[in-house]
């Protein structure tokens, strides 16, 4: 998982990133691009912790016919427990 900024989190923001992967057929990300996101400090951090992600069971991908992958949109939210 992305890391919550530290300037962030002593300011007391939450945000969030929606980040656009492209996952090759082996499961790794082979490349991403931000779509929208609430601060610029959050993009960085999901930038470099998807580039780390694998996916193994996403609907097509183990299909042999379907070797180029797949493109994911993934919603990341930075948020603090309300309890």
């Amino acid at each position: 998982m992305p890391f919550y900024p530290m300037e962030m989190v002593r300011a007391g923001i939450a945000g969030e990133v929606t980040i656009r992967l492209t996952i090759g057929a082996d499961g790794a990300v082979s490349s991403s691009r931000i779509v929208q996101s609430s601060q610029r400090e959050f993009e960085h951090p999901v930038i470099n912790a998807t580039k780390l992600w694998r996916f193994r069971e996403l609907p097509g991908l183990n299909n042999p016919e379907s070797r180029s992958g797949m493109i994911l949109d993934c919603r990341i939210r930075f948020a603090f427990d309300e309890d």
